[in-house]
């Protein structure tokens, strides 16, 4: 853990392995494919770039913490695996989490797409989270399937945001800073202000990478209009078999079950308590 922390200091993101074993890769990976095809146009338009497609900005709920599988091994296992480590990252008192679950997302690329996606970082905050400690925000990314050369591994860049980016012509060095070989069932803990960005996937077949997004209480308490209150996003009953730590984390994003009568076809499940179900964008 000191170690991983270190790491993570450093260059805003380490990997840890071994996470999950075969079995849960393989569930979460059914996951995937069953919701890319509900995703994926003929066009392969993508909604991250051309053949580039996030699960969180296709999800009516903006997230697939629903889905029993992503629950059960990316919360119920991992969660509590990373847990000693993600107290660490989000400087936990006295052993009280400073931290909670903000949702679940990630991202896929399809086989055949050729292009780099440009550099950027997933957040963009102002003076008073501009500090390097705690992360205002924190992705982990699974890989459920060995990241290689060819299937389009994420590239990271160490130690670096936004602020130290112009836009202009990428660094060489910065285009080959790409993360692989790394193993299936290992986690990518990211500080989602450092910069990255996809590579090409000329493999036979889509690289996923799934994930469980936190935030920081400071953050969450500063209460930005975009982003908070956070959509309740996990039923009550896949909720309720999460371990005890990760229900105390997932609080504010469980969604109640609708009394029967009071089922909406058109709420907005951005802003109701309970669940109403979850439909993906396809493009």
């Amino acid at each position: 853990e000191a170690t991983a922390l270190a790491i993570f200091r450093k260059s805003g993101f380490v990997v840890v392995e071994d996470v999950l074993n075969d079995v849960q890769c393989r569930e979460v990976l059914e996951v995937c494919n069953a919701v890319a095809k509900e995703m994926v146009g003929p066009h392969r338009a993508g909604n991250r770039g051309h053949g580039r497609y996030s699960f969180g900005w296709a999800s009516s709920t903006g997230s697939i913490l629903h889905e029993r599988a992503i629950a059960s091994n990316l919360l119920s296992h991992a969660g509590m695996i990373l847990h000693p480590l993600l107290c660490s990252i989000f400087c936990c008192d006295e052993g009280k989490p400073q931290f909670s679950c903000y949702s679940g997302g990630g991202d896929f690329v399809l086989p055949g797409v050729e292009e780099y996606q440009p550099l950027h970082s997933d957040i963009q905050v102002n003076k008073s989270f501009s500090m390097k400690m705690p992360p205002p925000y924190l992705s982990v990314n699974f890989c459920v399937q060995a990241l290689t050369a060819e299937n389009g591994p994420i590239r990271m860049i160490p130690g670096k945001t936004d602020h130290d980016w112009t836009g202009r012509k990428e660094p060489a060095e910065w285009r080959n800073s790409r993360l692989f070989p790394v193993p299936a069932g290992a986690a990518l803990v990211r500080d989602v202000r450092t910069l990255h960005g996809g590579t090409p996937n000329v493999s036979e077949r889509t690289r996923y990478l799934p994930s469980i997004e936190y935030v920081s209480t400071g953050f969450k308490e500063a209460r930005r209009k975009d982003m908070f209150p956070a959509v309740r996003s996990i039923p009550r009953e896949i909720f309720n078999a999460l371990p005890k730590k990760m229900r105390r984390l997932c609080r504010d994003i469980v969604a109640e079950e609708p009394e029967p009568g009071n089922e909406l076809e058109n709420v907005d499940p951005w802003k109701s308590p309970c669940w109403h179900g979850v439909k993906y964008r396809r493009m």
